[in-house]
């Protein structure tokens, strides 16, 4: 997939997918992982998902770059 086509839905589909328990639909694209109770390990399974999925690297320097929804398809996008 494109990356400028990745949409939100996508990235709540690999987050539900690798951190079991969430309840998706109460998270706001522009809340914080870790305002939602994802912890950091969760956070990086996801990255690493999302890295594996469309094969891209995040740099370790971009990572709160990536905190959210919003800021992920952001940085996807750039």
């Amino acid at each position: 997939m494109e990356l400028a086509k990745v949409t939100s839905k996508d990235i709540r589909e690999i987050l539900e997918r690798v951190v079991v328990g969430i309840d998706i639909e109460l998270l706001n694209d522009d809340e914080l992982f870790s305002e939602f109770g994802i912890d950091s390990l969760d956070y990086m399974n996801f990255l690493l998902a999302i890295e594996e999925r469309y094969n891209v690297k995040i740099p370790d320097e971009d990572l709160d770059d990536c905190n959210s929804i919003s800021k992920l398809l952001n940085f996807l996008k750039k």
